[in-house]
């Protein structure tokens, strides 16, 4: 195709395009004509579309305008409370603020008018009409001129050939996007900051190293079997059941018995219950009237000591007696289990 016959075709395009501009603006030229015929001093409620062709998807304005004389008394507009979309399928991109300018009448009295823009598009194709605005003067509901637009479809292009890009629109962030945007990196930072001073403060705070001493020399060792038969000859020759101290009596005959299993044997009497001993005694090298010996005394102290149960004269020496009897039968051929000296 020549190079004529493409501006001859853009040329018609263009020419069509205005033409339809021209029309959808007559109703509001016939509108403002008859409210400048019905009344120079009425309120007029006007709204305009920067273009009423536009492409799917794109982007145009749409101005609402509201006039009125002061010198026709006080009042205030109402403007509507703006959803998502507006009639006819108008979608809100923005709203700006409103502002307030001075203008002439057609009577040539100044006025007052009031503007707001919105930034609209749409997402169907074809002739949409757009209906008039109410807004509220004082108890009075008006309504503006009625609107039309037409969305053209993109025209496709030829089969098999990759379409350009669209062109780049810039858009701007507001301050609330561009918090909610930062607002979490900045509470990252701040707990970062936090847990560094925390430990920074931990770090002074902590304790400086001392090394540890070197563990004395060992005093010498005398055999389990020596210091248990001390012991418990000790507490027969006191004999402190005599003067009331039933409880004490008992509970040494108990504490120097289990003193020397763990001495004697490694067994562990001191921490654990009489039960406990019961049933870990069957993996030492004790016979059965052994075993039979020590839970007897064992039990014999737990009863004095929780069951409050008062024990016979003969129950005070036997305790001692059996202890001794088997700390003896339990002596090693050879004194190879030594312990410290108490």
């Amino acid at each position: 195709m020549s190079n004529r016959s493409c501006n001859f075709l853009i040329a018609v395009v263009d020419f069509i395009r205005r033409r339809t501009e021209a029309i959808a603006l007559l109703p509001v030229l016939f509108w403002m004509l008859a409210s400048g015929v019905n009344g120079a001093n009425a309120q007029v409620i006007s709204m305009a579309l920067d273009t009423n062709v536009i492409a799917l998807g794109d982007q145009t304005t749409l101005t609402i305008a509201a006039s009125r004389n002061p010198m026709n008394g006080a009042g205030t507009f109402i403007w509507p409370a703006w959803k998502d979309t507006l009639s006819g399928g108008l979608e809100i991109i923005e709203a700006q603020d409103l502002d307030t300018v001075a203008m002439e009448l057609p009577n040539g009295d100044a006025g007052i008018q009031l503007i707001q823009k919105l930034t609209v598009t749409h997402w169907d194709s074809g002739f949409h009409a757009i209906a008039p605005i109410e807004v509220t003067w004082n108890e009075e509901t008006l309504k503006s001129n009625p609107l039309s637009i037409q969305v053209l479809m993109p025209q496709p292009g030829k089969s098999g050939e990759i379409a350009g890009h669209a062109p780049l629109r810039l858009t701007s962030w507001s301050w609330q996007e561009r918090m909610q945007q930062w607002l979490p990196w900045f509470i990252l930072l701040l707990a970062m900051i936090g847990i560094g001073l925390w430990v920074h403060r931990k770090w002074k705070q902590r304790e400086p190293f001392v090394p540890k001493e070197k563990p004395s020399p060992r005093i010498p060792l005398e055999p389990a079997h020596v210091i248990a038969l001390r012991t418990l000859e000790g507490i027969q020759r006191d004999a402190i059941w005599k003067k009331g101290q039933v409880k004490a009596h008992h509970a040494a005959a108990s504490e120097a018995l289990r003193l020397y299993l763990e001495h004697r044997f490694d067994f562990p009497a001191l921490e654990r219950s009489t039960a406990e001993i019961k049933r870990g005694i069957n993996q030492l090298p004790l016979r059965t009237h052994e075993m039979e010996t020590l839970i007897e005394v064992l039990t014999l102290a737990d009863l004095v000591k929780f069951a409050k149960l008062t024990p016979e004269t003969a129950d005070h020496q036997r305790i001692v007696s059996r202890s001794i009897g088997f700390v003896e039968n339990t002596i090693p051929s050879k004194e190879a289990n030594e312990t410290e000296a108490p």
